[in-house]
């Protein structure tokens, strides 16, 4: 008679799940096995026939890294027992985890009007009439859309920068952080 560890282990074999979770030991093993400096200003992304992808936050640290993929290799896979990992590549990206976009069937889906991104409802009247103004002659929806998240983006932190002190060029229209009426580029192209 088999015993429960075996026969989990068989059906676990069956659907592949094996194979995912060693995917997963790579992967968390990765933070712990480096050390917090390390694990800091990188993040394990994915495992696959044998390949660690570890993204880092700058091409300096790709650099550096590069250096010690041999050492990281053999102690990664002294803690995971075996010999799964055969080569780790690096590159810069950005070290929060991906979003998981969920999508409902679409029996599930109901109309509904979109509300307003939270950074939209903090803009003043003229920010949010000349976000619309800008808008007005793009016909695509999706081109909309993106285009509304860029322009309510800026508009916020043209806000934020004013109150935060910053003023206005007359000349321009750059915000600048100094006391002059225009901003540095503006001065200078007047003196010269």
């Amino acid at each position: 008679m088999k015993g429960l560890r075996s026969i989990l282990g068989d059906s676990v074999k069956q659907a592949g799940g094996t194979r995912r979770a060693e995917e997963q030991a790579c992967i968390g093993l990765w933070a712990e096995t480096m050390g917090e400096g390390i694990a800091e200003a990188t993040r394990a992304e994915k495992f696959r026939d044998g390949i660690l992808f570890v993204i880092t936050k700058s091409s300096v640290w790709t650099h550096e890294l590069t250096f010690y993929k041999e050492n990281a290799i053999r102690l990664l896979n002294e803690r995971l027992g075996r010999e799964l990992i055969r080569d780790i590549r690096f590159r810069v990206g950005s070290l929060e985890p991906p979003k998981v976009k969920l999508v409902r069937p679409e029996t599930e889906r109901t109309e509904r009007v979109p509300s307003p991104e939270p950074m939209e409802t903090m803009l003043t009247e003229r920010a949010r009439a000349q976000v619309e103004q800008a808008l007005a002659a793009i016909q695509n929806e999706q081109i909309r859309e993106r285009t509304r998240r860029v322009l309510v983006r800026e508009a916020h932190r043209r806000e934020q920068k004013k109150r935060q002190g910053w003023r206005e060029c007359e000349r321009c229209g750059t915000l600048h952080p100094e006391s002059h009426r225009m901003c540095p580029l503006c001065r200078l192209h007047i003196r010269t």
